[in-house]
């Protein structure tokens, strides 16, 4: 599993070289020495609030965490850029993963989709090619992700099932022809972050008005041009740089830049802009004259 695979073992180098795991820590505050740095992190417990002294601090949680924490603390609450986080807003998600008794041919091993639910964009995998714990399967392995999925949520298994089954056959015709033998679905609500029009203002910054304090999210305006789960991996080598130009030591990162945006991309993304620079004109121009002059 994930699990065993890539946090345990991370988990383990990291009690290995000195770090210390607090469970059942819930952060409830910080405290800022005279020249206005993170000095400690105040934790709730239950055996009531204990002070962590601190040289640097990740926030590394999803942004309804991250929100509560805010409207919890006193130094936090205090900054236009932490307020700006109570405008941002989560969707829930529904995830998907189908053992099929036969092997499928899938022309792209990642998918992403849309128009099949209204409001509902959902991705899918095939892991039988992506996941090497899945290559000796004798039937192909199947995820699929749905996002702002609070409508489908509802729905029994069987009934999400048979929708997998169903919406993949518009995109590969051949999978009508497996049965599932094992599937698990997995709902969360509120999961991730929403991404909507004009949100980026209210998304923080990797590094934050303390100078010792940082973050790593989906969350983040990084503007390095990753999105959701590959963000905030990002935004996670970004923020563990940081903290090592604050405290020295260690290997920075080294965080690869996303290949360059596709024609067709970049020609949309200008024909938006266009247009949106001929909106705002248009708002405070008089109509007459943006009409051409007519002669007669």
């Amino acid at each position: 599993t994930t699990n065993n695979m890539i946090f345990q073992p991370w988990l383990e180098r990291i009690e290995a070289a000195g770090g210390v795991f607090k469970p059942r820590h819930r952060v409830a505050d910080f405290e800022l020495d005279v020249a206005g740095h993170i000095k400690a992190v105040v934790a709730d417990t239950e055996q009531g609030q204990q002070v962590l002294p601190a040289g640097a601090v990740v926030m590394a949680v999803g942004i309804n965490g991250l929100k509560r924490i805010v409207e919890g603390s006193s130094v936090l609450g205090r900054r236009p850029e932490f307020q700006r986080l109570s405008n941002l807003r989560s969707v829930d998600i529904l995830a998907v993963r189908l053992w099929l008794d036969r092997r499928v041919s899938f022309p792209r091993p990642s998918n992403a989709c849309s128009n099949f639910d209204d409001g509902v964009g959902w991705t899918f995998f095939d892991l039988t090619t992506l996941h090497d714990e899945f290559r000796d399967e004798l039937g192909s392995v199947v995820e699929a992700d749905f996002y702002h999925a609070a409508t489908l949520l509802p729905m029994t298994d069987e009934d999400i099932i048979a929708k997998v089954m169903k919406d993949i056959a518009v995109c590969v015709p051949s999978i009508a022809h497996a049965q599932v033998l094992d599937f698990s679905v997995v709902r969360a609500k509120n999961a991730v972050t929403h991404f909507s029009p004009g949100c980026y203002p209210s998304f923080l910054q990797p590094r934050t008005s303390f100078p010792n304090l940082f973050a790593a999210g989906d969350w983040i305006d990084d503007r390095h041009g990753s999105f959701s789960q590959e963000k905030a991996y990002v935004t996670g080598l970004r923020a563990a740089n940081n903290v090592m130009a604050v405290l020295g030591g260690g290997e920075p990162a080294h965080i690869v830049a996303l290949e360059p945006e596709e024609a067709q991309v970049l020609a949309l993304r200008q024909a938006i802009r266009l247009g949106q620079r001929l909106q705002d004109a248009a708002a405070f121009t008089p109509l007459r004259d943006l009409l051409p002059t007519v002669v007669g």
